[in-house]
């Protein structure tokens, strides 16, 4: 059942509201640069409207599940979807359980394909976000959210706006990035029982991604705004516990698609033209630049640091991979692929290009190359021995020497 949530222990928010400001736009993680120029133009057409536009949403109904060969075994990979789609990126690991979710399902897989947990969403185009054994699915756009593991469905509730992106940590922290009325954007933290931590309001950057360190204490924001005809992004990190951000730090002619807490407490920053590694006591930045290559790949490991595929020809193809450790070291490595996704575990760096995975070390050497299958989509790497291929209709499991 949905819980009471509590009033916020702390609320904090920027000094003016959005109607003081220029015009801003609310963007998703897109890479070309024409798909920037139309969500831009379709923003400064959102602002304009305004952003208190009668509310659409889908209200989940209640949900059933099924749950089954938790200790048995299954008929193992390849297994066949459940559902008619997975989005690329709706697939991950949930403890020891390989996880996704489709346009009609909630499904958690053991090692041998067996069906851990079998729930029906009632979402159009879900996005799932997950750590540990926690999963977070919501529908962008749209007020209902869930919670999810492998074992139940822990909680199932609406927002008071529409959700733009959330994150959730694996202690069941979680926050939720909303549109509000007056503001450009506003972050709500939760606690594991579901009562409000946290609130900030943002008058003039639209955020598009956040998160939320290991301890739930601390948060990372990016959000993007055009100022006078500029682009602008900026990088918000906010302490739970203190109204003001502990840090703002601006990004010129650089959109920023995703950031992340590292282990070690750096906050990793990728944008469309170059990546930040953020120190941790957000005083200073190291920055890769892109040197006018295109990004067309990305891959945030909190325990190993960061990997991109940059396309040298502008279409995709001839790839170089850049490896960032969580410390700052790089590693560039070369090839003449065209990679549409990226994995990353340990020593391990895989990239997909069209049916072959192609894996590498840290330092850039090549140790072999794997069928993925005509259809793969995206990979995952659940271990420096197993990556997992999203098809179409099917999820595979290929063994790396």
């Amino acid at each position: 059942m949905k819980r009471e949530k509590k009033q916020r222990e702390v609320l904090s928010y920027e000094d003016e509201a959005l109607e003081d400001y220029s015009k801003g736009e609310r963007i998703n993680a897109v890479f070309s640069q024409k798909g920037k120029i139309v969500i831009i133009i379709l923003a400064v057409c959102v602002v304009l409207v305004g952003i208190a536009a009668t509310w659409r949403f889908i209200a989940p109904d209640k949900i059933g599940s099924t749950i089954s060969g938790s200790g048995g075994t299954g008929n193992g990979y390849p297994t066949d979807i459940i559902g008619t789609k997975v989005q690329t990126g709706n697939i991950a690991v949930l403890n020891s359980n390989l996880a996704y979710v489709s346009d009609t399902s909630f499904v958690a897989l053991n090692n041998y394909a067996a069906t851990v947990a079998n729930r029906k969403i009632k979402y159009s185009s879900p996005i799932m976000v997950s750590s540990g054994g926690y999963a977070l699915i919501y529908n962008q756009d749209e007020i209902g959210f869930e919670i999810d593991t492998a074992s139940e469905l822990v909680y199932q509730g609406d927002s008071d706006d529409k959700i733009l992106t959330g994150d959730i940590t694996s202690g069941g922290v979680y926050a939720l990035v909303t549109a509000k009325e007056g503001y450009a954007s506003k972050l709500t933290v939760y606690n594991k029982d579901n009562t409000q931590r946290y609130a900030y309001y943002f008058a003039d950057y639209y955020v598009d991604s956040v998160s939320i360190n290991e301890s739930g204490t601390r948060g990372v924001v990016s959000g993007v705004s055009s100022q006078y005809g500029v682009l602008t992004s900026a990088v918000y990190v906010l302490d739970f516990k203190n109204e003001e951000p502990l840090a703002k730090l601006d990004f010129q002619d650089n959109m920023i698609y995703k950031v992340a807490f590292m282990k070690n407490g750096n906050i990793a920053a990728i944008g469309d033209s170059s990546a930040s590694l953020i120190s941790s006591d957000y005083q200073s930045k190291t920055d890769f630049t892109y040197d006018g290559d295109m990004l067309t790949a990305m891959e945030i490991d909190s325990d190993n640091g960061f990997a991109l595929s940059l396309s040298r020809s502008g279409d995709g193809r001839t790839c170089s991979i850049q490896y960032i450790s969580q410390d700052g070291y790089d590693t560039t490595i070369d090839s003449d692929l065209q990679i549409t996704s990226i994995g990353l575990y340990g020593q391990a760096i895989a990239v997909l290009s069209k049916e072959t995975i192609t894996v590498y070390n840290r330092n850039g050497e090549k140790m072999g190359e794997y069928n993925a299958g005509v259809d793969a989509k995206s990979i995952e790497l659940t271990s420096e021995k197993y990556a997992y291929v999203l098809g179409i209709s099917q999820i595979r499991a290929v063994q790396i020497n």
